[in-house]
């Protein structure tokens, strides 16, 4: 495997819970990688969502999963630690467009609303992980935004 020192800085930041670091790099990784023709069509969720779990799936403590079924939904990416006494992710990607959302903080907060109420977390519950951290992340071209809640 090719050895990237931010990707693996930015891994680290997320398992030690400093989003703030973790956000910056991946959005400096959107803006160096990704072109506006990539995130310019009628889903570019699923182009963020392609290239985040790329990213993502390099990191060996996790099982790495998208789309699957979970509670009363689908979730976008959900890390399962491979030790069940470590921290499960659930992410969930949304797409901010300034003409039709109020502001990036409401899509933040619409995208933890439904990790909640989809109950994405029944799989991580299931599997025996405790300690789960649902993640809102938000795009705008090469814009990023996390916001975190347990």
């Amino acid at each position: 495997p090719v050895k990237n020192d931010r990707l693996e800085m930015m891994l680290q930041a997320l398992d030690e819970n400093e989003m703030n670091i973790f956000q910056r790099l991946l959005n400096d990784f959107v803006v160096n990688t990704l072109s506006y023709y990539d995130t310019n069509g009628r889903e570019p969720e699923k182009v963020y969502q392609a290239f985040l779990l790329g990213m993502l799936i390099s990191h060996g403590a996790y099982e790495v999963s998208s789309n699957r079924e979970s509670g009363l939904g689908r979730y976008d990416i959900l890390l399962r630690p491979r030790d069940l006494g470590g921290r499960g992710f659930i992410m969930e990607l949304k797409v901010y467009d300034p003409m039709f959302d109020e502001s990036v903080d409401k899509v933040l907060d619409s995208a933890l609303a439904q990790i909640e109420k989809k109950q994405y977390a029944a799989t991580l519950h299931a599997a025996g992980v405790r300690d789960i951290l649902k993640m809102a992340i938000t795009f705008d071209g090469k814009r990023v935004w996390v916001k975190t809640t347990e």
